[in-house]
């Protein structure tokens, strides 16, 4: 319930925001015990901050709005996608449904994956020049 109650809250703050989905995140810079937040009127409405992501921690009770810059490869807001979506509208989320690796695909996940794979392979390959004798 927690979770589908922040959703709710999180999809109402980007409907209202004039900017929608491009609606800036706050940026909190410190150093310590010591933040200052750096709202300016493009970030905070009516309803206040459009969170980018918002972490929580049921141990603690506490959630965390993180900020980070746009992963070119996010299969849900890399420019990859959005472009897709907003070209081929319902035939994107049609095959997207329809081929589970079709989004990682189009992003370049399968490519990140694939040479991470190669990278792992070649850091535990045995690079001795010694036959197998020790």
């Amino acid at each position: 319930m927690l979770a589908s109650a922040l959703a709710v809250e999180l999809m109402v703050s980007v409907l209202q925001h004039p900017m929608r989905g491009e609606a800036p995140a706050l940026i909190v810079s410190g150093r310590g015990d010591e933040y200052t937040d750096a709202v300016d009127e493009d970030t905070e409405t009516a309803l206040g901050l459009v969170p980018h992501q918002i972490r929580g921690f049921l141990s603690r009770f506490q959630q965390l709005m993180i900020t980070s810059e746009r992963f070119t490869q996010c299969s849900a807001c890399s420019r990859a996608i959005i472009n897709a979506y907003d070209d081929n509208g319902f035939e994107f989320l049609l095959q997207a449904f329809n081929d589970s690796q079709y989004v990682e695909r189009l992003t370049g996940l399968t490519e990140l994956h694939n040479e991470t794979q190669l990278h792992d392979i070649w850091v535990l390959s045995d690079d001795s020049d010694d036959g197998g004798e020790q």
